[in-house]
Order: C-alpha cells, then structure tokens, then sequence
C-alpha cells in the first residue's frame, strides 16, 4: 500500500515548521504542532504520523513533556501488539519503526 502523503514527508514538514518557530518549551512544541490537531478526525495512521516526529523533534532538543512521553509509551506497545498491521504504507512502515522504536529506547533505556 502506497499513500500520497507518507511519513517520511510529514516528519520532514514537522521539522521545518518546528525549526522556523523554535519553541523553548516542550509545552510550547505540543501548542505549536498540536494544537489543531482533532484526533477525532484522525485515522490511527494520521494520529501516528502527526505525534511521532513531534515526539523525535522534541527528544533531539531535549524538550519531552510528560504528555508525549506517555504517547511515546501507548504508541510503542500498541506497535507492539499489532495495532498498525497493515494500516502504515509500504514506503513508509520502515521508517516509522526505526523512529519509534529509537524515541522509545532513548527515552526508556529499555
């Protein structure tokens, strides 16, 4: 399965848009990226899509809040357990693995 808007492209536009605000707080990346994100019109792929790069963003500066760290958390034990099977894109599932499961063991040592 292939999509026209893949991962690598939605963390890529995240990171741009982060790098142009340059947010000094966690609290501040999470109102910048976040902030009109309704969830409930989201498929668990775009929900995915949207909170991991921010979460990498946020770890590369040292700026994690409690709120994603717990996001981080949920999302790596539900990748875990299968949820995402056959949701991610060809071209894409790869990656978010590797990113996903990087933010986990950098953050949880595990």
């Amino acid at each position: 399965m292939k999509f026209d808007y893949n991962y690598m492209q939605c963390r890529e536009d995240t990171y741009k848009f982060l790098d142009r605000r340059s947010p000094v707080t966690g609290q501040r990346v999470q109102e910048y990226a976040l902030e009109d994100t309704d969830d409930s019109q989201l498929s668990e792929r775009e929900r995915l899509m949207c909170i991991l790069p921010v979460i990498k963003w946020m770890i590369e500066h040292d700026m994690l809040t409690k709120e994603c760290k717990t996001e981080l958390r949920i999302y790596y034990r539900e990748y875990n357990e299968g949820k995402f099977d056959g949701l991610l894109g060809d071209d894409e599932a790869d990656e978010i693995r590797k990113d996903l499961f990087d933010c986990y063991h950098t953050v949880f040592g595990e």
